[in-house]
């Protein structure tokens, strides 16, 4: 990548940054054009290789941005994982409403890049020091955590990790339904997965699964 790309005022990053994520996040990889991306980004086909060489150089500098930029969040939230396992998801939902304030769709790159089945994808990110980081910071924080139900005890391992899984999936759920109807609203996000987490925990600790 042109490093001169920081040289470049903040706004127009963004919308560069903002506009490739979105247009990635709902074609994926193989299937953003690059003339979709720059159509987006509000800028010229020429600029976008200007900086980024290649396709493949702008996805190797997007990953590389949105892990540094989700891994310096979660070091602010002060999470250690020795807290209630719902205390930390609630903290980590105010956290990703943070960062989709500004960037809507770094999350759910982050989560395509990490799962996607596509070979280009790891072919394209696997040398990256920071590949995968994110996901594993996440692991860290919440295999650290614990949850006790009322008359049930704590929940084993394989519970917690099925328990992670299901808000997961809760959460892109959201932000693919927000890229679907282009209404980001990073409050909405918030309200919508908080309202969920704490009825799944009513449900759990009522037993009426």
């Amino acid at each position: 990548m042109n490093t001169k790309f920081f040289d470049l005022q903040k706004n127009k990053q963004d919308r560069i940054i903002n506009g490739s994520l979105k247009i990635i996040c709902r074609y994926g990889y193989r299937h953003a054009s690059t003339d979709e991306i720059v159509a987006e980004a509000g800028i010229s086909k020429g600029l976008l290789f200007h900086y980024f060489i290649s396709k493949k150089g702008l996805v190797r500098f997007l990953y590389d941005y949105c892990s540094h930029y989700v891994l310096d969040e979660l070091r602010r939230t002060g999470l250690t994982g020795a807290e209630d396992y719902m205390a930390i998801q609630e903290r980590l939902l105010r956290m990703e409403a943070t960062v989709m304030e500004i960037y809507p769709c770094m999350l759910l790159f982050l989560s395509y890049a990490d799962r996607s089945a596509d070979a280009e994808v790891a072919e394209a990110l696997q040398d990256l020091p920071l590949y995968g980081a994110v996901s594993r910071r996440y692991g860290e924080i919440l295999s650290a955590s614990g949850l006790t139900l009322p008359g049930n005890g704590p929940l084993s391992p394989e519970e917690m990790s099925r328990l992670t899984t299901l808000l997961t999936y809760l959460r892109l759920g959201v932000v693919r339904d927000m890229l679907r109807r282009e209404d980001f609203r990073a409050e909405t996000f918030l309200a919508e997965c908080t309202h969920s987490l704490h009825l799944i925990r009513k449900m759990a600790e009522s037993q009426t699964f």
